[in-house]
């Protein structure tokens, strides 16, 4: 697999994490908002419309946990890629994932699709 591949898949994740902290504290009411949706109520303090210490911990955790997580589903990959378990795209070279045809209601076939897809739509029959 190409080393700039493999750096695309790795970092990027993990400056999504990095980022958790200062965007999570920076936009609290993104976390108070989804919070609020799941919950029903939101997070605020008594005293006005500030925020709680629980909202920010919450907001910071959402952040960077969405970059561990993709960083450990694309490490893994990364693995069945070397290992020959999925092929690379034809038209961009990245890892493919087994994924529904769409074109195919009726037999329910699976294709293998591009990993950075709908950046790219390479496909190819599961063989």
């Amino acid at each position: 697999m190409d080393p700039s591949i493999k750096q695309h898949l790795l970092i990027r994740p993990l400056i999504l994490a990095g980022l958790g902290i200062p965007v999570g504290i920076a936009f609290p009411h993104l976390a108070s908002t989804l919070i609020a949706m799941i919950t029903e109520r939101g997070f605020f303090t008594n005293a006005g419309e500030s925020f709680s210490g629980l909202t920010y911990l919450i907001c910071v955790a959402l952040f960077t946990s969405i970059g561990l997580w993709k960083f450990i589903q694309n490490k893994q990959l990364i693995n069945d890629a070397e290992n020959g378990i999925c092929p690379a795209c034809p038209k961009c070279g990245f890892p493919m994932l087994q994924r529904n045809d769409e074109h195919d209601t009726i037999n329910k076939r699976k294709i293998w699709g591009c990993s950075r897809f709908p950046e790219c739509d390479g496909r190819r029959e599961i063989t």
